[in-house]
């Protein structure tokens, strides 16, 4: 039997990351709930070797339409991608969120609401909206890859995938990566996380 351990939204405020991570008994956090009522207890951002997640101002806390109904909620923005060009090392870069516990054994349920946004006053498209990955213990569990994205467009998925664990500590990272550079004042798209459901094993 899983207890759901957060089921809720992503939020960013003030270089701040939220996301609501409640026991079971408690009540989730409102999707409405202010983004300065940040809980970092279980979550921080990280970037990889050359890897940005967007310039000072981002990630940061927006009202998105990620499910395509033309209504906004709460989501984190991103603008990932390398930090320098480097044709010669590694081309998919960027960050996102990641946290480590130690856990029982069972499964790793997660389902995120992703997004990628692209808009150009040049650009006719863009050759990469954004590669998301979940991955745990260091093994790629789901991924959805938006590819190329045409100006003006927006992309929408869901990521959802289950990993089994033994008992012991354990890393869940929320990834995303692009093969290109990203500089704050370039028009590199945007990514999105939106409403997330995550369970973990019980005791």
């Amino acid at each position: 039997m899983k207890k759901n351990v957060a089921s809720t939204f992503l939020m960013f405020c003030c270089s701040l990351f939220l996301l609501g991570y409640l026991p079971e008994a408690q009540t989730g956090i409102s999707p409405t709930a202010q983004c300065a009522s940040a809980d970092l207890s279980h979550w921080q951002f990280f970037t990889t070797s050359n890897g940005t997640l967007g310039g000072s101002d981002l990630p940061i806390c927006t009202m998105f339409d990620m499910n395509g109904d033309g209504t906004g909620t709460k989501s984190l923005r991103f603008k990932v991608g390398q930090r320098r060009y480097d044709k010669e090392g590694v081309a998919l870069q960027g960050g996102g969120l990641r946290m480590s516990q130690w856990m029982p054994s069972g499964d790793i349920r997660l389902s995120i609401e992703i997004a990628s946004h692209y808009s150009s006053p040049k650009d006719h498209r863009n050759l990469a909206g954004g590669l998301f990955e979940f991955i745990v213990d260091g093994t790629v569990i789901a991924h959805q890859d938006f590819g190329p994205i045409d100006n003006g467009t927006t992309k929408r998925s869901v990521l959802q995938g289950t990993a089994a664990v033994s008992a012991g500590r354990h890393e869940i990272r929320l990834q995303i990566l692009r093969p290109f550079q990203s500089i704050p004042n370039d028009r590199a798209p945007y990514q999105y996380l939106g409403a997330m459901t995550l369970a973990l094993p019980s005791q």
